[in-house]
């Protein structure tokens, strides 16, 4: 795409500076670029060999647009400068998947330099929280006797595209063993996911901040019945239908992401207890919950207000079991 400099005398029609790319006989036809399938770096390095091979790679770059010839004095130029562009955008739009033209609005049918870009940003500044996903990905994979080549390029390929994402600093490792040791604790894991989702690179997510996620789900656990074991409890306000665990489970701060507390409790700046210490926080919590429950009236069981719920298990033998567990009814939200 080689520009003449500009000149007063009119266009000649046998020189004209931006020739029009009429076919493309390099089409794409690898997998299409899908965010959810992680294959950014696979499908860039395919991608851009058939863009470059159709003459089409420089209305990609950045500085693409200096490029583009007067209106005034190549008219001819123009115009077949502004079709190849269209030509790079429809391009590039025939090589990504539905989910990505939803994502970003829709693919552009003009300035393909922006484009590139749109695409490059989206897939390349996740976070540290994809990077843990990525690594999960990847540890999660097993060779087979019919893999047993093809898992070494699987797992390599996860891992490029996570660190193409940048350097992987020591907090996003350590955060990944930690989710990964609350496998069989899926409230916790999710829990944790939605709070390392806040992350970045100004403010990092510590320990001392999964900590208290752990914790306040701990407190949360033990509220419901603290008699019953841990798993009991979890289990009893996971698969309750009854309406008081069901907000409870669903208790949301606006202000950390946690799905522990609400708003008026949060320690956080914007918080309702903002500069509190967590310690704080909780003696609060507490102090409410027991005024809640004194405002409940008794039930047969003598469970302070709360209805019972069955949790089904059964012991090493196959026999099954049930267990009651009270739930109280105060209301734990504001």
């Amino acid at each position: 795409m080689t520009i003449s400099s500009g000149s007063s005398k009119a266009e000649d029609p046998n020189n004209i500076t931006v020739r029009l790319i009429t076919s493309t006989t390099h089409a794409f036809t690898g997998e299409k670029l899908n965010k959810n399938k992680h294959n950014w770096c696979t499908w860039e390095d395919s991608f851009w060999q058939s863009m470059t091979l159709s003459l089409l790679n420089e209305y990609t770059l950045p500085d693409a647009k200096q490029f583009m010839p007067d209106k005034e004095t190549h008219p001819i130029a123009y115009r077949n400068w502004q079709q190849n562009d269209r030509h790079a955008c429809a391009f590039i739009g025939s090589a990504i998947s539905q989910s990505e033209k939803i994502a970003i609005g829709g693919a552009p049918r003009a300035d393909a330099s922006n484009f590139w870009a749109m695409l490059t940003a989206r897939h390349t500044n996740d976070g540290p929280i994809v990077q843990i996903n990525l690594i999960c990905e990847a540890m999660n994979i097993c060779a087979a006797d019919d893999t047993l080549m093809t898992t070494i390029d699987d797992i390599s390929i996860l891992m490029e595209c996570m660190f193409a994402m940048g350097l992987i600093s020591n907090d996003t490792l350590t955060n990944f063993a930690i989710l990964q040791a609350y496998s069989s604790y899926q409230e916790i894991q999710i829990d944790i996911q939605r709070l390392l989702r806040t992350t970045t690179k100004e403010a990092p997510i510590t320990r001392g901040d999964i900590r208290a996620i752990v914790q306040e789900r701990i407190d949360l656990m033990r509220d419901i019945d603290s008699s019953a074991p841990t798993s009991i409890a979890l289990a009893a306000c996971s698969t309750s239908k009854n309406k008081s665990c069901s907000k409870r489970s669903a208790l949301y701060c606006s202000v950390c992401k946690a799905t522990t507390h609400t708003q008026q409790y949060c320690i956080r700046e914007g918080g309702g207890m903002a500069g509190k210490l967590i310690e704080e926080s909780k003696a609060q919590r507490h102090k409410d919950n027991e005024a809640n429950r004194g405002k409940g009236g008794g039930n047969s069981t003598g469970g302070g207000g709360g209805a019972r719920i069955a949790v089904t298990h059964t012991d090493t033998n196959g026999k099954a079991f049930i267990s009651y567990v009270d739930c109280w009814n105060g209301n734990y939200n504001q």
